[in-house]
């Protein structure tokens, strides 16, 4: 079911990634993107929460079922404060930032995980999109941002872990 319809999304999630590359930001300063993933949540009819630690944004989608049971997705927003060498058609348009730690790809991976959890709802319970401000120290003078800040209190369920963590690493996390 995903695979078939991610042949449809394909194109989409590439051009928000190609974009949030194009712009990044770097930690608690990430405006642009914060409005970029709320807008998109909006128009997938999510419900949305900006302001979150800052530039956090989350959203809350609400399954066919009234379980109350919870599960999130997390997403980091901030960019390095470094040049961008790599010579992509897409690259940084900003000289002294980059997404050189695949942070634009992590949006956009729950951006498209909502795009389509949205469109089919048919789970029992409640997910949360979690897209954090500032998760690496080295980008702000204001330190990293402890994920869970957000991640603990978002889905209250104090008998089972708080978060697993996905990271991607080599060439699709930078690009």
């Amino acid at each position: 079911m995903f695979a078939q319809w991610y042949e449809g999304q394909r194109a989409q999630s590439e051009s928000w990634l190609h974009d949030l590359h194009r712009h990044p930001e770097t930690g608690f300063e990430e405006l642009r993107t914060a409005a970029f993933v709320a807008d998109r949540l909006r128009e997938f009819g999510i419900d949305v929460t900006t302001g979150i630690g800052g530039t956090g944004v989350v959203g809350t989608l609400r399954g066919c079922g009234a379980s109350g049971r919870c599960v999130a997705f997390r997403a980091e927003l901030d960019a390095l404060p470094m040049t961008e060498r790599t010579g992509l058609a897409y690259a940084s348009d900003d000289s002294k930032r980059f997404h050189g730690c695949g942070h634009d790809g992590h949006t956009v991976t729950a951006l498209t995980a909502a795009a389509y959890l949205a469109r089919r709802r048919d789970f029992d319970g409640i997910v949360r999109f979690i897209f954090q401000p500032e998760q690496c120290p080295a980008a702000s003078s204001l330190g990293g941002f402890p994920t869970r800040v957000v991640v603990a209190p978002v889905c209250s369920v104090p008998t089972r872990p708080t978060s697993e963590n996905l990271h991607l690493s080599g060439p699709s996390a930078s690009a």
